[in-house]
C-alpha cells in the first residue's frame, strides 16, 4: 500500500468512495488529501482543513473490498502527523467507538473554536446532532549526543521546562550512553532549579528515534540511527564531559537559548 497526496484526477474516484459510503462532499476540493493506493487503484482516502492551530480531519473513507487491512488506521496516522503540535477535530457517527480507542474525546459543539464552525464540516450538510472528536496531536522532540549524559540532557530537561507540555514534550538518549549523567551536568542544573538526579542515561535505537517528531543532534553524528521521513537537526555544542563548571554553565545557558529559539519557531511556548 502507498499513501500519496491526492492530485485533481483522483477526485472523481475519492467522491465515489465517499458517496458509496454516504459521507458529505461539501467543500472536499478545498481540503488537502491523500488517498491510499492498494492493487493499483485508490482504495482509501483522508483529507484535513487547516485553521491555524485547529485542524479538521474529514473525508476518511475505506473502499468496502478493502476494509479490515489497516489501511483506515494509515491514513489516520498521516493525517496526525500533518496536524503535530495542533488540535485536530472530526465528526462522525459510524466509527465512534474505534476514534476513542484511538485517543479522540467527545467534546460539545459549542466548544469548537469559532475559526472551524464557518466550515463545510460544522457549517455544511451534517447533521447537528453528529458528535464531535478531538485530540491534541503533541510535538515530541528527541535530543541525541554519545553519552546521553550533558548536552542531550540539559536539552530536553530545558524543553519540558519551557514548552506548552499539553502540545510537546521532550526525551533524549546516546549512540553509548554512560552510567550516570555527568556530575558537573547535575551541579550546573541544579542551579537553575533543575534536578536530573534521578535521571538514567539510555540508548538512542531505531525504535525510540521513530516515536519522535523531530531528533536533534548534539554530536553523535553518523551514529545516530536514521528514520525514514524525520526530520534532523545538528546543534553543534560542545561536549561538557570534563569541563568545569564555569564552561558548562556556558554550555547549559547556550542549549537554553536554543532550546527557546526552537518553542518559539514552532510556536510551542505555553
Amino acid at each position: 500500500m502507498q499513501i500519496r497526496e491526492r492530485v485533481l484526477a483522483d477526485l472523481v474516484s475519492v467522491q465515489a468512495l465517499l458517496t458509496e459510503s454516504e459521507l458529505p462532499l461539501d467543500g472536499l476540493e478545498l481540503a488537502r488529501g491523500w488517498v491510499a493506493i492498494a492493487d493499483g487503484r485508490i482504495a482509501g482516502h483522508v483529507a484535513v482543513e487547516e485553521f491555524g492551530e485547529s485542524v479538521i480531519l474529514r473525508s476518511l473513507v475505506v473502499a468496502p473490498d478493502a476494509r479490515g487491512q489497516g489501511i483506515a488506521r494509515t491514513l489516520l496516522l498521516h493525517a496526525e502527523q500533518e496536524s503535530i503540535g495542533r488540535t485536530l477535530y472530526l465528526r462522525t457517527r459510524t466509527i465512534n467507538a474505534w476514534v476513542e480507542r484511538l485517543g479522540y474525546k467527545t467534546i460539545a459543539v459549542e466548544f469548537v473554536p469559532e475559526t472551524l464552525k464557518a466550515s463545510a464540516e460544522f457549517g455544511g450538510s451534517i447533521c447537528a446532532s453528529v458528535p464531535v472528536y478531538c485530540k491534541q496531536i503533541p510535538v515530541t522532540v528527541l535530543f541525541a549526543c554519545i553519552h546521553n549524559a550533558g548536552r542531550s540532557q540539559m536539552a530536553a530537561a530545558w524543553f519540558n521546562q519551557l514548552a506548552d507540555r499539553e502540545r510537546a514534550c521532550a526525551i533524549s538518549a546516546g549512540t553509548e550512553p554512560a552510567e550516570h549523567v555527568h556530575a558537573v551536568v547535575l551541579e550546573a542544573m541544579r542551579e537553575v532549579g533543575i534536578d536530573l538526579v534521578s535521571v538514567t542515561p539510555r540508548k538512542l535505537t531505531a525504535e525510540l528515534a521513530a516515536e519522535a517528531t523531530l531528533l536533534i543532534t548534539m554530536g553523535c553524528g553518523e551514529k545516530c540511527p536514521y528514520v525514514p521521513g524525520l526530520e534532523i537537526r545538528d546543534w553543534p555544542l560542545p561536549d561538557p564531559k570534563g569541563q568545569g563548571i564555569a564552561t558548562v554553565r556556558q554550555t547549559r545557558d547556550a542549549i537554553r537559548a536554543q532550546v527557546e529559539g526552537l518553542l518559539a519557531e514552532l510556536r510551542l511556548a505555553p
